[in-house]
């Protein structure tokens, strides 16, 4: 079985090749945008101090590092106040 290809096919099939290359190099180039908020946009809830920025917390030490927060550390985030605020109860 032969298959016969035209040259107006080749050059056609050559610039589609092309053309999605150079689609991929662009995507490739450009930015990455930023996923969500960073630290010093999400608010907590201290005990007996009250609301600070998540990294505000952090600096400040009101939370524990991240390799030190397991389950029933008192850390935990409440959606259902429309805030989607952190809550820490105890150090």
């Amino acid at each position: 079985m032969k298959v016969k290809i035209k040259k107006s096919d080749l050059v056609i099939l050559c610039l589609g090749v092309f053309v999605i290359l150079m689609g991929g190099v662009y995507a490739y180039t450009q930015a990455v945008p930023n996923p969500g908020h960073g630290a010093d946009e999400l608010l907590v809830d201290v005990p007996g101090v009250g609301e600070k920025t998540l990294q505000e917390a952090i600096d400040d030490g009101d939370i524990p590092g991240v390799n030190e927060i397991v389950a029933g550390s008192g850390v935990s985030v409440d959606p259902s106040n429309g805030k989607g605020i952190v809550t820490i109860s105890g150090s």
